[in-house]
């Protein structure tokens, strides 16, 4: 049994050694390169496809390296200009807040006039205040006149070290001396704890009061100076042996930043 495979091996061995040399006899050598070109052309493609890949690869690597490093730095110098477009935006709305302020205190108290920043305001059914951002660090003192433009807003009510307590005209506990600019009909102005509404109190009804007339200070207070804005008459009713009078203020108290104290 071993015997006949043996011969079975060398049969075939011989068989393969006579193909081959068939094939050296009969093929020519274009047709053996042909054959090899065939036999290689798969290792070619194979080779070709993983250098694409790997050189994709290295090439992506680099590219996202390249472009993580280029948006770090961009995005660093985004955050730079933004914070320097916030700060021009906040030196240009300052500018602005206190450009016409600025103006009148020229013209009005060159030494005694100070703009100063609202932080806080406060506005409800029982007072109405502003905090600002002056106290004793700057000199401040109690009852020193807190004005807008020619509008007068109020009175510094408490002194703190860094911050001061303005109670504003709004306010229902503030009574102001003042007279109507065209029949100079002279009241007691008093607010009323209406940001849009106040009232000019101890009007005789024997005296003539004009719709839209301009209400001013008059100055016979120990605090409030003459001359200064409070608003104009809204509305006008009899009522027993005085007017009830309605003023609305010139100043949108909800939407100042800056005002101005003076100093008598």
């Amino acid at each position: 049994m071993a015997h006949l495979k043996y011969s079975i091996s060398k049969v075939v061995v011989f068989i393969c050694v006579v193909a081959i040399g068939y094939c050296v006899l009969f093929f020519s050598a274009q047709k053996i390169e042909h054959l090899s070109s065939c036999a290689i052309y798969p290792a070619l493609r194979t080779q070709q496809v993983l250098v694409d890949v790997v050189q994709n690869w290295i090439r992506d690597r680099r590219d996202t390296a390249y472009l993580k490093r280029l948006l770090y730095e961009t995005h660093q110098e985004c955050q730079a200009l933004r914070a320097e477009n916030v700060q021009l935006q906040a030196t240009r709305k300052y500018s602005e807040d206190i450009k016409e302020l600025d103006s009148f205190k020229k013209q009005y108290i060159v030494d005694d006039a100070q703009i100063v920043q609202i932080i806080f305001r406060h506005f409800s059914d029982k007072e109405h205040y502003f905090l600002i951002d002056a106290g004793l660090d700057k000199g401040i003192k109690q009852d020193t006149v807190v004005v807008y433009k020619n509008c007068l807003i109020g009175k510094i009510e408490h002194v703190y070290p860094w911050y001061s307590k303005v109670r504003l005209v709004t306010d229902a506990s503030c009574k102001v001396a003042a007279y109507c600019a065209a029949t100079q009909v002279n009241g007691i102005y008093q607010g009323s704890n209406q940001h849009d509404s106040a009232l000019l109190q101890y009007v005789s009804h024997f005296k003539p009061v004009q719709l839209n007339d301009l209400v001013l200070s008059s100055g016979e207070g120990i605090i409030f100076p003459q001359g200064f804005s409070l608003g104009t008459v809204e509305s006008c009713q009899p009522n027993g042996l005085y007017h009830a009078i309605r003023i609305k203020p010139h100043v949108d108290l909800q939407s100042l930043s800056y005002c101005v104290l003076l100093v008598r």
